[in-house]
C-alpha cells in the first residue's frame, strides 16, 4: 500500500504541475500579447472614470478571497462524502478497499481544489490583462503581476501534495473513529 501511496501522490504531483504551467503559459502568452500590441493609448477619454479597470480590480480582489475560500469548500465536502462513505469501489474488498479508494479520492480531491483556486486566480488575471489593454491603467498590471505571483507560489512539490494527502487521510480516518 506504501508503494500505491508514493505512486499516487507522485502522479497528483505531475498532473497538477503540468496544468499549473500550462495555465500560467496561457496567462504569460496573452500578456505578452496585450504588451507586444499595446498601441499606448487610451480607449477612453481622459477626465473620464477608468470603468473596466474599476471592475477588473475588485474582480481581483474578489478572486484572491475565492481562491482560498471555494477551495476550500469543495475539500470540506468531498471530505464529508468521503467520511460518509459516499463512493463506489468494487475493485477490492475490505479494508484494502477502503484505503485505496480513500487515497484516490483524496488525491481527485487535492486535485480538483487547487484547478478551481488556480482557474479564479487565472480568470482574474485575464480580465485585468483585459482592462490593461483597453484603458492602460498600470494598476491592471501590476494586479496581473500579483495574481500570477499568487499562482506561481502555488506551484506543487511532491512533498506538498504528499504532506496534504497523508493529513487528509489521517483526518478522515479520525473521523470515522470519532463517528463510529
Amino acid at each position: 500500500m506504501d508503494i500505491e501511496k508514493q505512486i499516487q501522490i507522485r502522479s497528483t504531483t505531475r498532473v497538477l504541475q503540468l496544468i499549473t504551467a500550462a495555465l500560467v503559459a496561457g496567462l504569460l502568452t496573452f500578456a505578452g500579447f496585450v504588451l507586444f500590441f499595446n498601441d499606448d493609448k487610451q480607449q477612453y477619454d481622459e477626465g473620464s472614470l477608468p470603468v473596466i479597470t474599476i471592475i477588473a480590480s475588485c474582480i481581483a480582489m474578489m478572486a484572491i478571497v475565492a481562491a482560498k475560500l471555494v477551495p476550500s469548500l469543495v475539500q470540506r465536502h468531498t471530505r464529508r462524502n468521503i467520511i460518509e462513505g459516499n463512493r463506489i469501489n468494487n475493485n477490492v474488498s475490505g479494508e484494502q478497499a477502503t484505503a485505496m479508494g480513500d487515497l484516490k479520492l483524496v488525491a481527485g480531491s487535492y486535485l480538483t481544489t487547487k484547478i478551481v483556486g488556480l482557474a479564479i486566480l487565472e480568470g482574474a488575471s485575464f480580465m485585468n490583462l483585459m482592462a490593461y489593454w483597453l484603458e492602460q491603467e498600470a494598476i491592471s498590471l501590476i494586479l496581473v503581476t500579483g495574481l500570477l505571483l499568487t499562482m506561481l507560489f502555488k506551484f506543487p512539490s511532491t512533498w506538498q501534495v504528499g504532506t496534504w494527502i497523508k493529513d487528509e487521510l489521517k483526518m478522515i480516518v479520525a473521523s470515522r473513529a470519532l463517528r463510529d
